[in-house]
């Protein structure tokens, strides 16, 4: 599956940071199609977008529109884990904003949000 288009290789929202590129929003569960559609939409509009996911084949982690991607523990599995990896890779790459796509990963953040609140943004 392809996201169609052409990636934005002059976003304003790439800056480099110590740990890679900022990214201006981060998309978890890259392998949903609401993540899709979000990569594709908020990278033709200039972004700098991120995806992760805890299958690392997902599609959106192949998407043309990503600067950064992450393979994650999955929140089945160990939400706390899925958790401390999603704000590493939030606090790594400066990510101003996180959107989960999938209920399960919007739980398991949901326990952590001031966390999430300081890290995001």
């Amino acid at each position: 599956m392809t996201d169609g288009g052409q990636p934005h290789s002059g976003s304003t929202g790439m800056h480099r940071t110590q740990g890679g590129v900022r990214i201006d929003a981060l998309i978890a569960d890259a392998g949903t199609r609401p993540a899709l559609v979000a990569l594709r939409e908020l990278g033709k509009a200039g972004l700098a977008v991120g995806a992760l996911d805890s299958d690392r084949h997902a599609p959106g982690l192949a998407s043309r529109w990503c600067a950064a991607t992450a393979v994650v523990p999955d929140y089945v599995e160990d939400p706390d884990a899925y958790v401390d990896a999603v704000l590493g890779v939030c606090e790594q790459h400066g990510a101003r904003s996180l959107i989960p796509a999938h209920d399960g990963s919007i739980e398991a953040l949901r326990g952590r949000r001031a966390d999430v609140e300081r890290i995001v943004g």
